[in-house]
């Protein structure tokens, strides 16, 4: 969102997946295989790591922890050296609440929202930072809202009743901790599958714990439920170009 921002890229944007040596750093996927040439919007559905590293390059590590601060991650709290590139793959500390918080500001147009532990007749509330363009917003929450999906629950598209949920799974280094973060017309939801201690769990994964929760939560809440279109007003328009 913050490299759309900045005019850097666009979903259909055309990124390399090949390794790169940034100063002894060389990122590697999750299955260590490199594909070439993605779009930007295949390299975010698929983790891609070479390809966001690539893009957090351009970027820059500085840029990139103060919008993570300004959207609510108040963990982060140590300065761009010590978490260089790898920032992108989420080589940092964050609490579950923040994360969902930031996920959604991607509902919010941007804006960022602070979750709260309330009854159940109030909402949550915006924080009030303007972390992203609405227009960045949305074109993250499309490209994660997409059907083909490899980290997509067996099954689980032809559900009944499955809402439309743009989500994003991811695991720890060392298989710590299992991600899950989805976002849909009414609720933003996160999950998190680990041990409290630490201890790692060999085989452990977002897309296989984590993920089916997510989805099972959402089925729960809000069976049917959609994302909302494009809203009138966003400055976009779509062009053609020379392949």
């Amino acid at each position: 969102a913050l490299a759309m921002d900045q005019g850097r890229i666009v979903p259909e944007s055309m990124l390399l997946d090949v390794p790169v040596d940034y100063s002894g750093y060389i990122p590697t996927n999750y299955d260590d295989t490199y594909n070439g040439l993605v779009t930007v919007r295949d390299s975010l559905v698929r983790s891609l790591n070479a390809p966001a590293v690539a893009v957090l390059n351009q970027v820059g590590v500085r840029e990139f922890l103060e919008k993570l601060r300004q959207g609510g991650l108040s963990t982060i709290d140590k300065g761009p050296s010590h978490y260089g590139l790898a920032l992108s793959l989420g080589a940092c500390e964050v609490r579950l609440l923040d994360l969902a918080g930031l996920y959604a500001s991607l509902m919010g147009e941007g804006v960022s929202i602070r979750p709260r532990h309330l009854p159940v007749n109030e909402t949550s509330t915006r924080i009030g930072n303007q972390v992203f363009s609405p227009e960045a917003a949305f074109l993250t929450l499309s490209m994660l809202a997409g059907k083909e999906r490899t980290d997509m629950p067996a099954a689980w598209s032809l559900t009944r009743d499955m809402p439309e949920v743009a989500w994003k799974t991811g695991t720890s280094f060392g298989h710590r901790d299992a991600w899950a973060m989805g976002v849909s017309g009414r609720y933003t939801i996160g999950v998190w599958v680990g041990n409290f201690d630490g201890r790692p769990l060999k085989g452990i994964s977002g897309t296989r714990h984590a993920g089916p929760i997510l989805f099972d939560l959402f089925r729960a809440l809000s069976p049917g439920d959609s994302l909302p279109p494009e809203r009138l007003g966003l400055d976009l328009d779509t062009l053609k170009v020379c392949r």
